[in-house]
């Protein structure tokens, strides 16, 4: 068998007490390399990478200067089987969720980074694809949207995938991320004009039922999210009144006023304007 020193063309001058040691430790290292099924200068956990050398000889930790590492950095938990096993796993919610290779398995259609180390825990393979954009890890679902009662007149339908920093839902199509609740919008009502904002009637972000949805003007946008801000306590007061007294309906109330149906709902129920509850306010609206 070829030897360490013969392989690395090193001339031995050392005293002979230091050659055999520098001899033992490059046989245990082509032992380990046999068992391992890899060629000399490999990485052990079977990646395939080259490995560094070794700068310096430490024979207490087993070191031989211009002998290769053991293993790349981050692999040395990292066996073949378990760099298999990451690979099927991977593979297998793809499959279960139908998402491309490379692609973030939340179902927001972008594309993810190349893992920079080997990473057990995280289930990453070094220069492989991440499973998921940064920060899309708790976005995944194997649905679009739910329903669910969010106090409007009818349900939301709240998006369960990739949303942005506002809460907004996001979708790929062809290729460009876009806002799902436009899609949504588009696909019940036609084509939106151009340059118009589409309102939230429920004022829900992550929601894509197209009843709850209104093409208007930047204008009208901006008027109903400041009316909303800045309602008035007396306003509030007849809201409460008004609807209490079943003359008018939500949507009416909200067409009065200004807001959105799901505010309207937020004060007949306590959530906003709580000390009007507290303080039996509401009850007339002429005081």
């Amino acid at each position: 068998m070829e030897s360490f020193f013969e392989h690395v063309g090193m001339i031995q001058e050392s005293p002979p007490e230091l050659a055999v040691a520098r001899d033992q430790v490059a046989r245990k290292y082509a032992d380990r390399c046999a068992a391992a099924g890899v060629a000399w200068g490999e990485c052990l956990c079977g990646c395939g990478y080259k490995t560094d050398l070794f700068q310096r000889t430490l024979f207490a930790e087993g070191h031989v200067k211009g002998q290769p590492h053991l293993f790349v950095a981050g692999h040395s938990k990292m066996s073949l089987d378990s760099r298999k096993q990451l690979r099927e796993d991977y593979d297998a919610l793809r499959a279960e969720r139908g998402i491309a290779y490379g692609r973030c398995l939340c179902g927001c259609g972008q594309k993810t980074a190349l893992a920079t180390r080997t990473d057990l825990a995280r289930g990453d393979i070094e220069e492989e694809p991440v499973k998921y954009v940064r920060g899309h890890v708790l976005r995944k679902s194997p649905i679009d949207y739910t329903e669910e009662d969010r106090g409007h007149d009818t349900l939301c339908w709240v998006w369960q995938l990739a949303r942005n920093d506002d809460g907004y839902g996001q979708m790929t199509v062809m290729g460009k991320t876009v806002y799902a609740h436009r899609v949504f919008y588009e696909r019940a009502h036609g084509a939106i004009p151009n340059g118009y904002p589409i309102d939230h009637l429920c004022r829900v972000p992550p929601c894509v039922n197209p009843e709850h949805l209104e093409a208007v003007t930047s204008r009208q946008n901006y008027l109903r999210g400041k009316r909303a801000a800045k309602l008035s306590r007396r306003e509030a007061r007849e809201i409460r009144a008004l609807s209490l007294n079943g003359h008018y309906s939500n949507p009416e109330l909200a067409l009065m006023y200004g807001i959105g149906r799901k505010q309207v709902w937020r004060i007949q129920n306590g959530e906003s304007w709580k000390d009007l509850w507290e303080k039996g306010e509401g009850g007339a609206v002429n005081d």
